[in-house]
C-alpha cells in the first residue's frame, strides 16, 4: 500500500495545476495557488474605484476563489459603489477584505450567495473624507449564517441599527472602532469575546448593548477610547469577574446594567466603581452578592436607582456618601434585618424595594434620616410587627407590607400622606382605629385582603377610601351605615367571606345629593341565606334606574342563598328565589295594631307552637309553621291563625274533629299524611276557603261519607293514595268545583262510579291503579268507556284492573293499543317511504342518464312533451353536420356511417361531403340548419382553429341558432380536450344551453341518439350528394302527397350555390296527361315563353352553349307532385320558370316585381296537375316548401 498515498498526492497536484492553468482572474487582479493547499484560489484585486459595473461575472471561474482581497487606491479620493449581489458566483468565498474604497452604503443584497463566508472586513477608512459615512442597511448581514470574524473598523460609521449583527449566530470577533457610531447594538448574538482594540476609534460611543451574549469576561482597556459612553447594558451575559480598571475611564457612564451574570463578591473591589461619579442608574441584580462592602459605592455620589441581589447582610454606613441615591432596590436578597445605620447615609432616598427578603426585624428608627422618602416595598417578609416604623415620614404616599405575620393594625400606625397602603396577606383580625382618625387619612386605595378580619364598621374604613379590598376575609358581620357618607367610594370588594345575611342599611351611602357615582359592590362567594332582609336584593335587581345612594351589586348573578324552610333546602341563585322563600323565624309575634297580646286566646298574636318551626318572610304575607314529625296526637292548640303553610305530616291522629282547623282563613297548604288518620269527621276542614293543596295520603282512611271536604271551594290539589278507602260517597268530590289532581290509587276501591268525576270541570290527573275495581259486566262496561274517553287524563289508566275473586289475578280493566302492534306497519310504511326518497333523490341526480337509458332500451322518452321540437316533421334531413375539414375522417367514417347505417338510420347533410365547393358558405348553412330537424357541431381544437374563425361561417351558425331558437336543437359532440379558456362566450353560451356529449365518454351512442329525432320506421340512408339519389326513397303516403303544398321552379341559368341538386321533373302537358320523358321541348308548348326560352333550356346560355347537368332529387321516379299554378319571369340576364301551389306562385311573382323583375307570362293557376318526375337535361329544381326562405334561396341560386 506503500504506492498509494504518493499517487492520490500526485493526482491532487496534476487537478490543481489543471484548474490554475484554465482560471482566468482579471487585469487587475492576481491570483496565486498553493500546491499543498487545495482548498482554492487566493485573489488580489487592486482597482481604482469598485465601480458599478463590478461583479463576480467579470471574473472567470470565481466558485474556485476561496480568498479575496480587493484594494482600492488610497490617492484618489473618488466614491466606490457596491451594487447588490455583486459577489452571488462566489460560492466557495471564505475570507473578503475590501480597503480603501470608499462605500457610502452596503446594499441590502450585496453578500448575496456568501453561504461560506466566515471572515469578512470592510475597512473604507472615509474617516480621511470628512464628508463621507459608510451606512449599513438593515438586513444587509442577514445571508452570512457563517460569519464568525467581523471587522468594520475606519469606516466613519454614525448609526447601526438594532438587528444588523443578529443574524450572524456563529460570530465570535466584531470590531467597530475609529467609528462616529452613536448607539451600537449587539445584543442577542453569540459573541464570547471582545478584543481590547475592539471599541478602539468610537471616540463618540454613547450607548453600548452588549446584553444576552456569551461573553464571560471584558478586556480591562475595552472602553479605553469611548470615554464618551452614557449607557453600558451587559446584562444576560455569562460574566463572573470584572477586570481592574475596566470602568476606569467611563466618568460620564450614567447607566450601568449588569445583572443577569454570575458576578461573586470578591471581584467587587472598593475601585471598581471608584471613577463612575455620574452614575445614576446601577442594576447589579440576580447575580451571585452576598455582601456589600461599606466603601463600594462611596465614590457613586450620583446613584439614584441601585439594584441588588442575593445580599444577607447591609453593613452599617455601607452607603455613607451617596446623597444623590433617591432609589434603592434589593428585591430578592437573603436579608434578615434592617438597622438603624444601615440606610442613615441616603438622606435623599425615595424609593425603597425590599420586597422578597427575610427580614423579621426592622429598627424602630431604621427610617428616620430617610424623610424623603415616598414608597416603600416590604411585601413578602416575615414583619410581624409596624409600630413607630412609618408614621414619622411625612412625605410616604406608597406602601406595600403585604404577605407578612402582621396581626395588628391600627390607622395610627401610618402617616397621614399614605394613599395606597397594601395589607393583604396576613394575620390582621380588625382594622382598628383607636383613634378615630377617619376624616383626617388621605387614603384613597385599601388591600385588606386574605386576612381574618371578621367584621367592619364605620370606623373601619376612612372617609376618603375609594376602593377597598376585603375579599377572602372572616367577615360575617357588616355594622349599619358602614359606608355611609364615603363620597369618594367607588368599589367595595367583600367576596368570599362568611356573611350569611346583609341588611340593607348596610350598604346604604347617604343622600343622593352627596354621591357622585353609585360604587360598585361585589358581595359573591357568601353563605348567604334566604331570610327576610336579603329580599332587597332581589327588588334592587329589578329596579329600573337605582339611586345612587344605593350600591350596585356587579355580581348578583353569581350570588346564592340557601332556603331557611327545610322543605325545599338548597342554594338557589337569589334572583331566582321567589320572594316568598325569602323567610325569617319567629317564636311569638303580636303586630302593632293588636290589642290582645296579654291576653289568653288572642288570635292577632302569632305564636309559633312547641316544637314547630315558624316562619314569615317580610311581609308576613307568607307564615309557615313547621311541625313535621313533631309526634302530635292531636292539632296544636295555638296554631297561628295566619298561618299560609302548615305542615303536621308524621304525627299520630287517628281522627280529625269537626270544625278542626277554624279560623285559619288564610292557610294554602296542609300537610297531613303519614299521620295515621283513621277517620275524619264532617266539616273538618270548613272555614278553610283559600286552601289550594292538601295531603291526606299515606294515613288509614276507610270511608268518605260525602261532607269531610265541605267548604273546600278552592282546593285544587287532594291527595288520597296509599290510604284504606273501601267506600266513597258519589257525592264527595262534588263541592270541589277548582279540583285540578285527585289521586286515589293505592286504596281497596271497589265499586266508587268514577265517571261522577265528570262533574270537576277543572280535573287534569286523577289515579286509579292498584286498587281492587270490580269486574261487574255493567260497571266495567261504563269504567272502560269513561277512562277512555278521559285517557289524557288518567296517567295510569293502562294499570287500572279489575278483580274478580281474590284466587285470580287482576284483570285489565282497558286494554291498550299496544305499540308493538303498529311497530311492523311503522317500520314498512318508513321505510317504503326513505326507498321512495331515496329512488326519487337517485332519479332526480342521475334524471339524464335514465332518460337515456330508457331511451335506448324502450324507445321512450321522460317527461319530454311531444310539442318540444315542433315542424320536425316538415323537415327534410335528420341531422346537419358541422365540423372542420381537418376532423373529415372522424365525420365520414365514424360518425355517419354508425347514424346512416345503423338501426334507427338517419338522414344527415355533411359539410364537407355534401356541400358544393362553389357554393356560398353562409346562405348554404342557413338552408342546410333550417331544412333539418337537429344541428351536429364537432367542437375540436381544429374546428376552433379554422372554421370558427372564418367570419361567414360563424356570423351564419350564430345568427340561425339565435333567431330561430337553434339552442334546442344543437348537438354539441366534444372532440379531444379542449380547455376552456380558448372558448370565446358564444361558444361557452352554447355548451350551457344545448346537449353537450364527450367523444369516448360512456353510453356516447345512446346519448346521441337520444338527443336525436325519432325515426318513425326504417327507410334507406341518403344524403345531399348527387351519388346516393338512386339509395334514397322518401316514404310519403297517399294522403302526404294529397296535401303536401310543393313548389316547383326551372332555371334557364346553372344554379351553382344549390343545396339540394336532383333531376328535374318535366311540366306537364296542357291536358294534364303524363310528359314525354324522352322530349325536352315538347311539355313546354303549353307555357308562354320569351322568343329564347326554348333555346336557352336547351343550351342553358344565350349562345346555345352547354348547360350543366345539376340536378335536386326530391322522390323516387314515381313520386307524384302537385302543382296548382305556373309563372315565369326574367332579369333581363335569365329566365326563370316556377309551379307550385297559387298562393306561393303570386308572392314569388310580386316578391320578383318588387324587385323590377320582367315578368313576361302570365299566372296559370290548375286545381290539379301531377307528372312524374324523370329523366332530362333542362336545370330545374323542386323544393319542398313553398315558404319565403326556399324563394329567396331560389333567387340565390339563380345567380
Amino acid at each position: 500500500m506503500s504506492w498509494v498515498c504518493p499517487s492520490v498526492f500526485l493526482w491532487t497536484v496534476l487537478i490543481a495545476i489543471h484548474s490554475v492553468a484554465t482560471f482566468d482572474a482579471s487585469e487587475d487582479c492576481d491570483w496565486s495557488y498553493d500546491v499543498f493547499d487545495t482548498k482554492g484560489i487566493h485573489m488580489n484585486c487592486k482597482l481604482r474605484t469598485l465601480r458599478e459595473d463590478f461583479s463576480s461575472k467579470s471574473i472567470q471561474d470565481s466558485p474556485a476563489v476561496v480568498d479575496f482581497r480587493i484594494t482600492c487606491s488610497d490617492v484618489l479620493f473618488s466614491q466606490s459603489t457596491l451594487n447588490n449581489r455583486s459577489f452571488q458566483s462566489f460560492d466557495a468565498l471564505q475570507n473578503l477584505d475590501i480597503r480603501y474604497c470608499k462605500l457610502g452604503e452596503i446594499p441590502l443584497h450585496a453578500f448575496d450567495g456568501l453561504t461560506e463566508l466566515k471572515n469578512l472586513t470592510i475597512k473604507t477608512h472615509n474617516s480621511e473624507w470628512a464628508t463621507m459615512s459608510l451606512k449599513i442597511i438593515r438586513g444587509a448581514l442577514e445571508n452570512l449564517l457563517s460569519l464568525e470574524y467581523l471587522d468594520l473598523s475606519l469606516n466613519n460609521i454614525w448609526e447601526v441599527y438594532p438587528s444588523t449583527f443578529c443574524s450572524p449566530t456563529r460570530l465570535r470577533f466584531l470590531s467597530l472602532s475609529h467609528n462616529l457610531e452613536v448607539q451600537l447594538f449587539l445584543q442577542e448574538n453569540n459573541i464570547d469575546m471582545l478584543e481590547d482594540v475592539a471599541f478602539e476609534g468610537l471616540g463618540n460611543l454613547r450607548m453600548a448593548n452588549l446584553s444576552s451574549n456569551k461573553l464571560v469576561a471584558l478586556p480591562p482597556s475595552l472602553f479605553e477610547h469611548s470615554k464618551q459612553l452614557r449607557e453600558l447594558y451587559v446584562f444576560n451575559n455569562s460574566l463572573s469577574a470584572l477586570a481592574p480598571g475596566l470602568f476606569s475611564k467611563l466618568d460620564h457612564l450614567l447607566v450601568l446594567d449588569l445583572s443577569h451574570n454570575e458576578i461573586t463578591s470578591e471581584w467587587l473591589k472598593d475601585d471598581t466603581f471608584q471613577d463612575l461619579a455620574r452614575l445614576i442608574v446601577f442594576n447589579i441584580s440576580h447575580n451571585h452578592l452576598t455582601t456589600l462592602h461599606a466603601s463600594m459605592f462611596i465614590s457613586l455620589q450620583s446613584l439614584q436607582i441601585l439594584r441588588e441581589n442575593n445580599i444577607t447582610v447591609i453593613e452599617d454606613g455601607i452607603f455613607d456618601g451617596m446623597s444623590q441615591l433617591y432609589g434603592l432596590r434589593l428585591i430578592s436578597n437573603q436579608i434578615t434585618n434592617i438597622s438603624v445605620e444601615a440606610l442613615k447615609g441616603l438622606p435623599a432616598l425615595k424609593i425603597l424595594n425590599v420586597a422578597h427578603n427575610n427580614i423579621s426585624y426592622i429598627a424602630e428608627k431604621a427610617f428616620e434620616k430617610n424623610r424623603n422618602l415616598q414608597a416603600i416595598r416590604l411585601d413578602a417578609n416575615q414583619i410581624a410587627d409596624i409600630t413607630s416604623l412609618f408614621v414619622k415620614l411625612p412625605s410616604l404616599f406608597w406602601l406595600n407590607i403585604s404577605d407578612n405575620a402582621i396581626a395588628y393594625f391600627d390607622y395610627a400606625l401610618v402617616p397621614r400622606s399614605l394613599t395606597y397602603l397594601d395589607l393583604h396577606k396576613n394575620g390582621i383580625k380588625k382594622l382598628g382605629n383607636y383613634y378615630h382618625l377617619n376624616n383626617v387619612l388621605n387614603l384613597h386605595t385599601l388591600d385588606a385582603s386574605f386576612n381574618k378580619i371578621t367584621e367592619i364598621d364605620r370606623e373601619s374604613v376612612p372617609d376618603s377610601i375609594e376602593v377597598v379590598f376585603l375579599n377572602d376575609n372572616l367577615i360575617s358581620s357588616i355594622e349599619e351605615h358602614t359606608f355611609r357618607d364615603k363620597r369618594n367610594l367607588t368599589r367595595v370588594d367583600l367576596f368570599a367571606n362568611q356573611l350569611s345575611t346583609l341588611d340593607f342599611n348596610a350598604l346604604v351611602l347617604g343622600d343622593d345629593s352627596e354621591i357622585r357615582t353609585s360604587p360598585e359592590f361585589y358581595i359573591g362567594g357568601n353563605p348567604f341565606k334566604c331570610d327576610c332582609q336579603m329580599d332587597w336584593l332581589q327588588r334592587l335587581s329589578t329596579s329600573a334606574a337605582p339611586s345612587a345612594s344605593h350600591p350596585k351589586i356587579m355580581d348578583l348573578d353569581s350570588v346564592y342563598c340557601q332556603l331557611l324552610f327545610h322543605q325545599h333546602k338548597g342554594f338557589l341563585p337569589i334572583v331566582e328565589v321567589d320572594r316568598s322563600q325569602f323567610l325569617c323565624n319567629y317564636h311569638a309575634h303580636c303586630f302593632t295594631l293588636c290589642h290582645c297580646c296579654d291576653f289568653d286566646a288572642c288570635d292577632c298574636e302569632m305564636t309559633c307552637p312547641a316544637n314547630c318551626t315558624c316562619y314569615h318572610d317580610a311581609t308576613w304575607t307568607s307564615n309557615i309553621v313547621d311541625c313535621s314529625n313533631g309526634a302530635y296526637e292531636r292539632v296544636p292548640e295555638r296554631l297561628p291563625m295566619d298561618a299560609t303553610e302548615v305542615y303536621l305530616d308524621g304525627s299520630h291522629f287517628r281522627s280529625l274533629g269537626s270544625h278542626e282547623f277554624i279560623g285559619r282563613k288564610n292557610m294554602k297548604v296542609l300537610h297531613l299524611n303519614n299521620s295515621g288518620i283513621v277517620e275524619i269527621a264532617n266539616q273538618t276542614f270548613n272555614g278553610l276557603m283559600a286552601m289550594r293543596v292538601l295531603h291526606l295520603e299515606d294515613n288509614a282512611l276507610t270511608h268518605l261519607g260525602g261532607f269531610e271536604f265541605a267548604g273546600l271551594e278552592s282546593l285544587r290539589e287532594l291527595y288520597l293514595h296509599n290510604n284504606r278507602l273501601q267506600f266513597i260517597h258519589n257525592i264527595t268530590f262534588n263541592v270541589l268545583k277548582s279540583l285540578e289532581i285527585l289521586t286515589l290509587h293505592g286504596n281497596l276501591i271497589k265499586t266508587y262510579p268514577v265517571w261522577q268525576l265528570s262533574s270537576n270541570a277543572y280535573l287534569v290527573s286523577v289515579t286509579l291503579s292498584e286498587n281492587p275495581w270490580t269486574c261487574d259486566c255493567l260497571y266495567v262496561s261504563y269504567m272502560t268507556r269513561w277512562v277512555e274517553e278521559n285517557h289524557p287524563r288518567i296517567p295510569d289508566a293502562t294499570e287500572i284492573r279489575c278483580s274478580v275473586s281474590s284466587d285470580l289475578s287482576p284483570i285489565l280493566v282497558v286494554q291498550p293499543a299496544e305499540f308493538s302492534d303498529y311497530l311492523p306497519l311503522l317500520l314498512s310504511t318508513l321505510a317504503v317511504f326513505i326507498i321512495l326518497v331515496v329512488i326519487a333523490v337517485v332519479g332526480f341526480v342521475f334524471r339524464r342518464d335514465l332518460r337515456v337509458w330508457v331511451h335506448a332500451k324502450c324507445g321512450l322518452r321522460l317527461c319530454m312533451s311531444r310539442g318540444r321540437f315542433q315542424g320536425d316533421d316538415d323537415r327534410l334531413f335528420d341531422a346537419f353536420v358541422t365540423y372542420s375539414s381537418k376532423d373529415e375522417v372522424f365525420a365520414t367514417q365514424v360518425l355517419a356511417p354508425e347514424l346512416e347505417q345503423g338501426s334507427p338510420s338517419y338522414r344527415l347533410c355533411l359539410h364537407y361531403r355534401d356541400f358544393p365547393v362553389s357554393a356560398y358558405l353562409a346562405d348554404t348553412i342557413i338552408e342546410a340548419v333550417e331544412s333539418s330537424k337537429r344541428t351536429i357541431l364537432i367542437l375540436s381544437p381544429n374546428f376552433l382553429s379554422c372554421e370558427w374563425t372564418r367570419f361567414e361561417f360563424k356570423s351564419a351558425l350564430h345568427q340561425v341558432l339565435r333567431e330561430r331558437r337553434g339552442g334546442r336543437r344543437l348537438i354539441v359532440i366534444v372532440l379531444g380536450d379542449i380547455p376552456q379558456r380558448d372558448l370565446d362566450p358564444d361558444i361557452r353560451l352554447y355548451l350551457k344551453a344545448c346537449e353537450c356529449l364527450h367523444w369516448g365518454e360512456k353510453g356516447f351512442w345512446e346519448k346521441l341518439r337520444f338527443a336525436l329525432p325519432d325515426v318513425d320506421a326504417p327507410r334507406a340512408v341518403s344524403h345531399c350528394n348527387p351519388s346516393s339519389i338512386p339509395t334514397y326513397e322518401r316514404p310519403y303516403g297517399p294522403s302526404m302527397s294529397q296535401k303536401a303544398d310543393y313548389m316547383t321552379i326551372r332555371s334557364v341559368h346553372t344554379p351553382t350555390a344549390s343545396l339540394w341538386r336532383h333531376h328535374p321533373p318535366p311540366l306537364p302537358s296542357a291536358n294534364g296527361a303524363p310528359p314525354n320523358n324522352n322530349a325536352v321541348n315538347g311539355p313546354l308548348s303549353h307555357h308562354p315563353l320569351p322568343p329564347n326560352t326554348h333555346s336557352l333550356l336547351r343550351t342553358g346560355t344565350p349562345g346555345g352553349g352547354p348547360v350543366p347537368n345539376h340536378h335536386l332529387h326530391m322522390g323516387t321516379p314515381t313520386e307524384r307532385y302537385r302543382s296548382d299554378a305556373t309563372a315565369s319571369a326574367s332579369d333581363g340576364n335569365r329566365v326563370v320558370h316556377i309551379a307550385g301551389s297559387a298562393s306561393s306562385v303570386i308572392k314569388w311573382i310580386t316578391e320578383r316585381w318588387k324587385r323590377k323583375w320582367a315578368i313576361p307570362s302570365e299566372v296559370r293557376l290548375s286545381s290539379s296537375i301531377a307528372y312524374k318526375a324523370s329523366e332530362g337535361t333542362t336545370s330545374s329544381v323542386a323544393l319542398e316548401r313553398t315558404s319565403l326562405r326556399w324563394q329567396l334561396w331560389c333567387k340565390r341560386s339563380a345567380q
